[in-house]
């Protein structure tokens, strides 16, 4: 039977079912997902897809999970050939750590990790992270690379990778440096390519990858780290839920492990589900959806003890229409009962960051299941167009009493060279750095931060 591929570890659809349901628009049919590759992936139940053409819409009802779902959707709207991607969702790779009391020393990591990321160039300029000091952690955006997410936890102690595994970190690390090097030339044939053999890299790397019991340093990471431009969707589904596992979050119930790590949403988060180059061009990079796993983050984060706020753009204050600004969200100061209270505006973005999340045509729109209208368009547009001034980033801290603010999104990016905790720091993946010749330009780099 001919199937339609996407990845390796990935679902794949049975070619005639996928063409009755592409070029059917008035009939009933039904079709369902084939898992493939089944010692990565498991179905957490079967399903079904009944869709039904009425008066001009779509009835789309969709079984499985031990939910029932019934989406009604304008059929002039409707992007059929990409509505299979929201619902292969449902097939979960079979992702387990062990939680290990292995030491992973320093003199292990000096000696055998830290030389392979020295050598690129994205990590040669992050700043020193210390596992044994108890002061939080900071790391900007990462865009899509898993080698980075797997830095930033190596650093800060959360895990640790078994001897098996070190060669099969330095072939992933290469396998994202020659795609970086593909995006620059706007070779996309290539890059897909390279992030295809990246996971099944990392689908090898995975079994030699333990979680630490004792890792003290908290860790806030700052947003774009999925839908980016190095994302896939089997990737992005990695890193979130190797950094779910070490939230303090409803359903972690792990307590051999110290739930200590902050993830926050950015705009490549909320925008895009997988690689936001292949879904701008619509094109099907993997099958998958990440939104259950993005709808659990917030858009913000308070240290009441630290007196740190801390988001994706940074927050301002817009005296002309009295209200904050994050991203597309706005919070009126008549809506605060302490207009200068950080925690309180910081729970408010939250949870009306969670209303638009929770908005079933986010999902489909995202996902690229059905065609954005203008409203939705400008909401997008303006999570990724808020580019804050930073001394309005500043000036909006100190009336939130004097509280310091941490960022990444357009942020100047730190080096290894920042020592000074300042009011108000981006930490973006593109830094001011002079070249050879002394010019400043902005240079790739991941950026991370750690008070000492």
């Amino acid at each position: 039977m001919e199937k339609v591929w996407f990845y390796n570890s990935e679902p794949s659809i049975d070619i005639q079912e996928y063409n009755r349901f592409a070029d059917n628009t008035t009939d009933t049919f039904i079709f369902t997902i084939i898992p493939d590759n089944n010692h990565v992936l498991k179905l957490s139940s079967p399903i079904t897809v009944t869709v039904e053409c009425k008066g001009g819409y779509y009835f789309i009802n969709s079984s499985g999970d031990k939910s029932d779902i019934i989406y009604k959707v304008d059929g002039l709207s409707i992007i059929a050939r990409n509505f299979f991607t929201l619902l292969s969702g449902n097939f979960k790779p079979d992702w387990r750590w062990d939680v290990s009391k292995e030491t992973f020393t320093k003199e292990k990591f000096d000696s055998y990790v830290k030389p392979v990321f020295s050598k690129i160039d994205f990590y040669k300029q992050c700043g020193v992270i210390n596992p044994q000091n108890a002061n939080t952690a900071y790391f900007g955006d990462t865009d899509g690379r898993v080698g980075a997410v797997l830095y930033a936890l190596l650093v800060s102690g959360h895990i640790g990778i078994r001897e098996k595994g070190w060669s099969l970190l330095c072939e992933l690390l290469k396998h994202e440096e020659m795609a970086s090097s593909a995006y620059k030339h706007k070779n996309n044939k290539v890059l897909y390519d390279l992030l295809n053999t990246r996971d099944m890299i990392l689908n090898e790397l995975h079994q030699h990858v333990f979680l630490k019991d004792d890792a003290i340093t908290p860790c806030i990471f700052l947003g774009d780290h999925t839908g980016d431009r190095f994302s896939t969707i089997f990737g992005d589904k990695y890193i979130l839920t190797l950094l779910n596992s070490m939230r303090n979050m409803e359903g972690n119930k792990d307590s051999r492990i110290n739930k200590n790590v902050v993830v926050l949403a950015g705009n490549h988060e909320i925008n895009f589900n997988g690689n936001y180059t292949a879904r701008l061009a619509n094109h099907k990079l993997s099958a998958g959806d990440t939104y259950n796993l993005i709808k659990t983050l917030d858009v913000c984060h308070y240290d009441s003890e630290r007196k740190v706020l801390t988001s994706h753009h940074g927050i301002i204050r817009d005296e002309e229409n009295a209200c904050y600004c994050l991203g597309a969200l706005q919070v009126p100061f008549k809506q605060m009962k302490n207009p200068t209270d950080p925690e309180e505006l910081a729970n408010i973005f939250n949870k009306k960051h969670k209303q638009h999340m929770d908005d079933r045509f986010i999902h489909l729109i995202r996902s690229n299941a059905i065609a954005s209208t203008p409203v939705y368009d400008n909401y997008f547009n303006n999570t990724t167009a808020f580019r804050p001034k930073p001394e309005d980033i500043f000036k909006c801290g100190q009336t939130l009493k004097k509280t310091k603010q941490k960022y990444g999104h357009y942020g100047l990016g730190v080096d290894q060279h920042q020592k000074i905790d300042n009011y108000t720091m981006g930490l973006n993946s593109w830094k001011i750095a002079p070249n050879e010749r002394g010019d400043k330009k902005g240079v790739p780099g991941l950026s991370c931060f750690q008070p000492h």
